[in-house]
């Protein structure tokens, strides 16, 4: 997916809510009451793929993210370094960074972006997990002891 993020990420915001909607539908497309082992065990790996390339677009986002932080943390530093009047050691450079209003912003539309990215790698997590429990619940099935006690 190629994105058109602007100059100043003024369209992150959009992106990011078309990615939490999708990520709402998620919850739904999990939801296994009402619906036969079949249903479940061709639609779990649909939802599990669909998700998964989601999570992927999201990771190339987070990186690109991570690589425009650290941009703007290598501007930063030369414009204090060569804007300084005193010499400044690391510590106290990074420290400038770090407070510094546009690396900041930066910083928060990464974390932004890591969050989603979280959100959507544990949905691939869970329809993970639906195959497992579809797998032992089937296997249960076919040897007839779903109502054994142990």
């Amino acid at each position: 997916m190629q994105w058109s993020l602007g100059k100043k990420f003024e369209k992150l915001p959009e992106i990011l809510e078309a990615y939490q909607a999708d990520y709402e539908e998620c919850i739904d497309n999990q939801q296994l009451a009402g619906k036969t082992l079949g249903q479940i065990s061709t639609e779990n790996s649909a939802w599990g793929g669909y998700y998964a390339e989601r999570a992927a677009e999201l990771k190339h986002l987070h990186d690109y993210m991570e690589m425009r932080k650290e941009e703007t943390a290598g501007k930063l530093y030369q414009g204090i370094k060569k804007g300084s009047n005193v010499a400044l050691g690391e510590r106290e450079i990074l420290h400038y960074i770090k407070s510094d209003p546009l690396f900041i912003k930066v910083h928060v539309a990464t974390l932004e972006v890591k969050e989603m990215l979280d959100k959507f790698n544990a949905a691939v997590q869970t329809f993970k997990n639906i195959g497992y429990a579809m797998n032992n619940l089937t296997a249960l099935k076919v040897a007839g002891l779903e109502d054994t006690m142990l």
